[in-house]
C-alpha cells in the first residue's frame, strides 16, 4: 500500500529533533507505520525556498514551494501537488492538518485526478475556530502596534485576520472531503457543522516513544513549586492568563517558577546586538514585558527554547505541575504527553480538553479566562501532595488507555485498508 502524507511540517523519525516538539502526534504515528512492511510511505510538505525531492532510508520525501506566512492562496500550489500526485500515484492521501491553503489546493487536485476518496483529513485544530478567539483578553491591543509590525507589516490584527482567510479555505476543504478523522467532542461538533456529510473516524493519537516508557512523576522527587508549559509563542496559547495567574500564586509561594519551552521572546535580536530590545518586541510581547516588570516576575520566570522530545520529558518530570492556559484547543499534545508521565494537569476548559482531563479526577480544568481559578488549582496541587498523588494515577491511567500505540495504530492501518479496498 502507498501511503502520501502531506503535512505542515517535513516528519523526521527523530524524537531529539528539537524542532518538530509542535507536532509530536506525527513523529509517533510514523514510528508505528514504519514496523509494516506493506506501505511503502511519502511525506509531501511546504517548503519556503524551493520544490524539491530526496530519498530518506524508507521515506521518499517531497517539498512543494509555499511560503506559509502568505495571506493569499496560491494557486500554483495545485498544480505542484498534482505533480506529486502523478508521480508517486498513492493509494492513500493522507492530509494532517487544514490550517494552511495547501490543504485545500491538496483536496482539489485529488479531485482533478479522481482521487478524492482515497483522501483523509485529520483534523489537528480548526483555524477557523482558532480566530474567534485569537484576542481573547487582550482585546485592547487588536489595533495597537509598534514600529517594528507597522514596518513588517505584523500585528495582531493582520495575525487575526491571516487565522480568518486561512478559515476560509479550511471550510472549502472540508467540504471537499468525503473522510476525516478526529478525536474530540469539539472537532466532531466543528467538522460536521461545516460538512455534515462527511464521515468522521475516531483517530487517537501516538505520543513520541519516550513518553511511553515506565519512567513516573513522584512527587517527593520534583521540584516543588515549579510549572511546566509547553508553549507560550502566540496569543492563543494564553500566557498573558498564565502571567496573571503567576501574580496571584507569587503572594503565597514567593519563589514559584515558571518553566517555559519556548525561545524568550523579550531576547535581543542577533542581528542587531546594539538595538534596544524593547523597540524589536512586537505589542503582545511589550505587552507581556510590562506586566512582568511592573510585577517583579523575572526571577519567576525561565524561557527554555526548543526542547527534543527527551528534553520535555525531562522539564514534565521534574514539574511540581503542568499547565494548558490556551484559549482555544482541540487535543493539547502537551496535556497527553504530561499525563502519561503521571504529572498532574491544570488545564483551560476549552475546546476538546474537557475529553482529555475529567475534573478532579485526573486533573483540574478551569475557565479560560479566569486566571484566579488557575492560580487557585495550582495553588491546590502545591498545598496537597495527597491530592497531587491521586490526580497523577488517574491521570496516567486515562493516559494510557487513550493513547495506547496498538489501539490507535491498528485503528489508522484498518482505516487505510478500508479506503483502499
Amino acid at each position: 500500500m502507498k501511503v502520501l502524507w502531506i503535512t505542515n511540517t517535513q516528519v523526521k523519525n527523530d524524537v531529539n529533533d528539537c524542532k518538530k516538539f509542535r507536532e509530536g502526534w506525527l513523529t509517533g504515528a510514523l514510528e508505528f507505520l514504519l514496523t509494516n512492511q506493506n506501505i511503502q510511505f511519502s511525506n509531501a510538505f511546504p517548503n519556503g525556498r524551493k520544490a524539491d525531492m530526496e530519498n530518506n532510508s524508507n521515506i521518499h520525501y517531497y517539498s512543494f514551494y509555499y511560503n506559509m506566512m502568505s495571506m493569499k492562496y496560491n494557486k500554483n500550489l495545485y498544480e505542484q501537488i498534482k505533480m506529486i500526485y502523478q508521480d508517486f500515484d498513492p493509494d492513500i492521501i493522507h492530509i494532517w492538518g487544514t490550517e494552511f491553503f495547501h490543504t485545500y489546493a491538496a483536496t482539489e487536485a485529488a479531485k482533478s485526478l479522481n482521487l478524492q476518496k482515497r483522501v483523509i483529513i485529520n483534523i489537528q485544530g480548526i483555524i477557523s475556530k482558532c480566530g474567534q478567539h485569537y484576542m481573547l483578553g487582550i482585546e485592547e491591543l487588536k489595533w495597537r502596534r509598534t514600529l517594528i509590525e507597522i514596518i513588517k507589516k505584523r500585528g495582531l490584527k493582520r495575525e487575526e485576520e491571516s487565522f480568518k482567510r486561512r478559515g476560509e479555505f479550511e471550510r472549502k476543504a472540508l467540504k471537499n472531503a468525503s473522510h476525516v478523522v478526529g478525536r474530540t467532542t469539539w472537532d466532531k461538533a466543528c467538522v460536521t457543522q461545516i460538512n455534515p456529510l462527511l464521515e468522521y473516524h475516531y483517530g487517537g493519537e501516538i505520543m513520541r516513544s519516550p513518553f511511553y516508557d515506565e519512567m513516573k512523576w513522584d512527587v517527593r522527587k520534583c521540584e516543588k513549586y515549579t510549572i511546566f508549559i509547553s508553549q507560550a509563542t502566540y496569543p492563543i496559547k494564553g500566557l498573558h492568563f498564565l502571567v496573571d495567574a503567576l501574580i496571584l500564586i507569587k503572594d503565597c509561594f514567593p519563589h514559584v517558577m515558571l518553566n517555559i519551552a519556548a525561545e524568550k521572546i523579550f531576547e535581543k535580536n542577533s542581528r542587531f546586538p546594539f538595538v534596544n530590545a524593547y523597540m524589536l518586541m512586537g505589542i503582545y510581547e511589550r505587552y507581556l514585558y510590562k506586566k512582568i516588570c511592573d510585577n517583579n516576575l523575572w526571577d519567576n520566570i525561565n524561557f527554555l527554547g526548543g526542547l527534543s522530545a527527551v528534553q520535555m520529558k525531562e522539564q514534565y518530570l521534574k514539574a511540581n505541575v503542568v499547565v494548558s492556559t490556551s484559549t482555544i484547543e482541540n487535543s493539547s499534545n502537551s496535556i497527553t504527553e504530561a499525563m502519561l508521565l503521571g504529572v498532574p494537569v491544570v488545564g483551560s476548559y476549552v475546546g476538546g480538553s474537557p475529553d482529555l482531563i475529567e475534573h478532579k479526577a485526573s486533573g483540574f480544568l478551569y475557565p479560560c479566562d479566569e486566571p484566579y481559578m488557575l492560580a487557585y488549582y495550582v495553588m491546590e496541587i502545591f498545598n496537597n501532595p495527597g491530592v497531587a498523588e491521586k490526580l497523577s494515577r488517574n491521570a496516567q491511567r486515562c493516559a494510557k488507555e487513550r493513547a495506547d500505540i496498538k489501539k490507535n495504530g491498528m485503528l489508522l492501518l484498518e482505516l487505510y485498508e478500508q479506503l483502499n479496498n
